[in-house]
């Protein structure tokens, strides 16, 4: 699969487009390396998806072949992972040994960079927002213990803020589905294909 297949190309069509030019500039074993990686490990892909996602699948449903889900730790250096519950390991920190995202706090990453967007993978969040503003915006929810409450109340604070800077909730859900990775949830295992994120709605009145 190639990048234009990208599920996320159809939400934000110029995701990640600039490492498309890069892409044709690959170091000459790579195709070689990759198909030597299947063909000696157990490597597991799905159509449309990045590795981030089907790692985010992996990482939360009941998949035959691994240990459940309490027992499997993922391990990257990918901050955009952090959007995933669960527990993780960077072994570029490695003196952080293995640590856990709770739902809570996975959810809450989910919403910074929704705020905040990634130029890395060429998607802008919310204009005039940095993480020190994203913070701010989101600190009504930093002590919310209730799973429920965060993350309606949490997805009405980042609408809020779009629309205060002249964009809309569909502006803003655009962003968080270029900025969530995927979780079993989030797939149809059946079909094969992307089930696309939704917001919690809540009442707060």
């Amino acid at each position: 699969h190639t990048r234009a297949d990208n599920f996320r190309r159809a939400v934000w069509s110029s995701y990640k487009a600039p490492r498309d030019e890069v892409s044709k500039h690959r170091p000459l074993l790579y195709s070689a390396l990759r198909e030597w990686m299947r063909e000696n490990y157990d490597c597991r892909t799905k159509p449309g998806l990045e590795a981030d996602d089907t790692i985010g699948i992996l990482a939360t449903g009941k998949i035959n072949g691994l240990p459940p889900v309490e027992n499997r730790v993922i391990c990257s250096i990918d901050k955009d992972l952090d959007t995933i519950p669960g527990w993780h390991f960077n072994w570029r920190k490695a003196e952080n040994g293995v640590y856990d995202i709770d739902p809570r706090r996975a959810y809450y990453n989910l919403l910074f960079q929704t705020l905040t967007g990634d130029a890395t993978d060429n998607f802008p969040g919310c204009p005039k927002v940095g993480p020190k503003t994203a913070m701010q915006i989101l600190l009504p929810i930093a002590n919310l213990t209730n799973i429920d409450d965060l993350m309606s109340f949490g997805w009405e604070l980042v609408v809020q803020a779009y629309q205060r800077r002249g964009l809309t909730e569909g502006d803003a859900l655009t962003q968080a589905r270029c900025a969530r990775i995927l979780q079993a949830e989030d797939w149809d295992f059946e079909k094969n294909e992307v089930r696309l994120w939704t917001p919690p709605k809540g009442d707060r009145s």
